[in-house]
């Protein structure tokens, strides 16, 4: 067994030593990896990944990736194939989580936040990276992982935004400091467009695609963060924009129903929006949890998953709503209560 995956055996066979990796942790995203249906990963800032599923939660300690990592995003490519990012670089296992290498070739030394599976094509991903002081471009292999083509945007500057449309996975929205774009063919290709009406005058740097409806892929949300952030919507791809709702927080997130027609929008401190009307009308809603985070909807249905911070008020580290956020169920209380991964 390599040796970074030794230590984190021992480690997580040690009671009380989850807290012992990072101070506070906190849980900065929550992602469906497609080889592992019905699971959420919660993925942390300084504790690696707790895999949520109904036969419990399972913690992928950072160790195993690398000392005191800060996972952005994880994408899979099948049960033992994944590439996953850290606050450092990109980096690949190959034995379902055991062992890490960095990434070679073309991303060797990339960091990214933002990657993206093909539901569909197995070995197809796509990443959009964000390097300080390097271009930064879209990235997409097929071969899973072997060989990876650039997009040609080498942009002098961050990724902020990656989403691909449910309903059409060939479809992707990204946003960049210098622009936003959206490629129709799996990101092999991008073509710009404006973010938001002109009206607005709105900049890259204030802009974000928040969700995509689930049943049309020219449906999309964004945001204008502003002193109250902005929600628009368009039902065109980004050709056309009207403004939706004005909510005093940011960032937020969304998420619209398995049938599109209703979508829910999230600020911590500002907390619910809900429209009945595919996200052409928002109001404001009652929120059962305070300082709730992470907002996503599984793929795979109607569930709602979200997180709050233990340590800063929240009443647990993930749960769950199969109501739409009326209410929610807690999936993982404590980080403690996660078991070892096993290798």
């Amino acid at each position: 067994m390599p040796a970074r995956a030794s230590l984190a055996t021992l480690l997580a066979l040690a009671p009380g030593l989850a807290l012992a990796h990072g101070d506070q942790p906190q849980i900065l995203d929550i992602a469906f990896p497609g080889a592992f249906p019905g699971e959420a990963w919660a993925l942390s800032d300084n504790q690696g990944i707790f895999a949520v599923g109904e036969a419990g939660t399972r913690w992928l300690c950072e160790d195993a990736i690398e000392p005191a990592a800060g996972v952005r995003a994880v994408a899979t490519l099948d049960a033992s194939r994944w590439i996953l990012s850290t606050e450092v670089q990109l980096w690949r296992t190959d034995d379902g989580g055991c062992s890490f290498r960095g990434l070679p070739g073309l991303l060797a030394g990339h960091r990214a936040r933002l990657l993206s599976a093909h539901p569909d094509h197995p070995d197809e991903l796509v990443v959009a990276t964000d390097t300080l002081g390097r271009d930064n471009d879209v990235y997409r292999t097929t071969d899973g992982g072997r060989t990876w083509q650039p997009a040609g945007l080498a942009v002098p500057g961050q990724f902020t935004s990656l989403v691909r449309a449910t309903a059409r996975p060939d479809r992707l929205y990204v946003v960049h400091e210098r622009g936003v774009a959206r490629s129709d063919d799996g990101g092999q290709t991008f073509r710009p467009f404006k973010p938001g009406p002109a009206e607005l005058d709105a900049s890259p740097l204030e802009f974000s695609v928040l969700a995509t409806s689930p049943v049309d892929a020219d449906v999309l949300l964004a945001a204008v963060e502003r002193f109250h952030t902005i929600v628009l919507r368009s039902p065109d791809a980004g050709e056309t924009w009207l403004q939706v709702a004005e909510i005093p927080d940011f960032p937020l997130q969304a998420a619209f129903s398995a049938g599109g027609d209703e979508a829910l929008i999230n600020g911590l401190f500002a907390g619910f929006y809900r429209s009945d009307d595919g996200g052409r009308t928002f109001a404001p809603a009652p929120r059962s949890v305070d300082r709730l985070g992470c907002l996503r909807r599984a793929p795979d249905g109607d569930r709602l998953w979200a997180c709050t911070q233990v340590f800063f008020g929240g009443p647990w580290v993930a749960g769950y709503s199969d109501d739409f956020g009326e209410r929610f169920t807690p999936a993982l209380a404590r980080f403690d209560d996660a078991s070892r991964w096993r290798c």
